[in-house]
């Protein structure tokens, strides 16, 4: 298990559905594909694994 823990104000809960979804970005137009995560989450769960947001921690 990897864990990565921010201290962020956190991520608002209209955008958690969208989070993972290919071309989902919050950046302006020209500054992001928004593939990053999805990419990242299909990359791991390739390997057996998955990829999340926890609000709890």
């Amino acid at each position: 298990m990897i864990k990565v823990i921010d201290s962020g104000r956190g991520i608002q809960k209209e955008i958690l559905s969208k989070l993972m979804q290919p071309f989902f970005t919050m950046k302006s137009v020209g500054k992001g594909t928004g593939l990053g995560l999805s990419i990242s989450k299909g990359i791991v769960q390739k390997h057996g694994g998955d990829l999340g947001y926890d609000s709890t921690q």
